[in-house]
C-alpha cells in the first residue's frame, strides 16, 4: 500500500536529481573544479584564483589562495598543469626561490612546473602527484621577507 504523498516526494526527488546532474561540467564534475580535484586531491576543492600577502613571526610572505570561501583568502585551494595566473606565479617564485629549480616564473603551470612541484612533494614525504594542494601548500618553503628587507625560505603551515 502507497503512502499519501509518495508521489509528489518522487517528483522532487527526480527533479533535485536532474538540477544535480545539470549542473556538472561535460566530464561530470562539479563547475570549478580541476583534475587534480577529480584524480584524488579534494573532490570538491576550490581552484588557486588569486594570491594572499601574510604575515608571520619571520616576516611577510605570498601563498596562493582562492575566493569561494567567502573572500577571505582561503588556502585550501588547487592548481595543476593547465593552470594559470598570479596564483601560478606565486608557487613557481617559492619553486624556484626556495628550492633552486629552473623553471620561468610565467604564471603558467606547465610540465617544468609540474615537474618542480613533484620534486618538492618528494622532498617532503608526500604522495607525488605534481598536483598543488592544501597538503603541499603547508609543507612548501615560501620566500618570507623580514622586517630588516632580509628574505629567507620559511614553511608557513595553513
Amino acid at each position: 500500500m502507497a503512502k499519501k504523498g509518495s508521489g509528489t516526494t518522487i517528483i522532487i526527488l527526480v527533479v533535485l536529481a536532474s538540477l544535480a546532474l545539470a549542473d556538472r561540467s561535460e566530464d561530470g564534475s562539479p563547475p570549478g573544479t580541476t583534475g587534480a580535484d577529480r584524480g584524488g586531491l579534494d573532490l570538491f576543492g576550490d581552484v588557486c584564483d588569486e594570491t594572499q600577502a601574510l604575515e608571520s613571526p619571520e616576516g611577510s610572505f605570498v601563498v596562493p589562495t582562492d575566493d569561494a570561501d567567502g573572500g577571505t583568502g582561503a588556502r585550501d585551494c588547487e592548481m595543476e598543469s593547465g593552470e594559470g595566473g598570479v596564483p601560478v606565479r606565486a608557487l613557481q617564485n617559492a619553486l624556484a626561490t626556495c628550492y633552486g629549480q629552473q623553471i620561468e616564473v610565467d604564471g603558467e603551470f606547465g610540465d617544468a612546473t609540474e615537474d618542480a612541484v613533484e620534486a618538492a612533494q618528494s622532498l617532503h614525504g608526500l604522495p607525488v602527484d605534481g598536483a598543488y594542494g592544501p597538503a603541499t601548500g603547508d609543507v612548501l618553503l615560501w620566500p618570507t621577507v623580514s622586517a630588516d628587507g632580509a628574505t629567507s625560505c620559511v614553511t608557513h603551515p595553513g
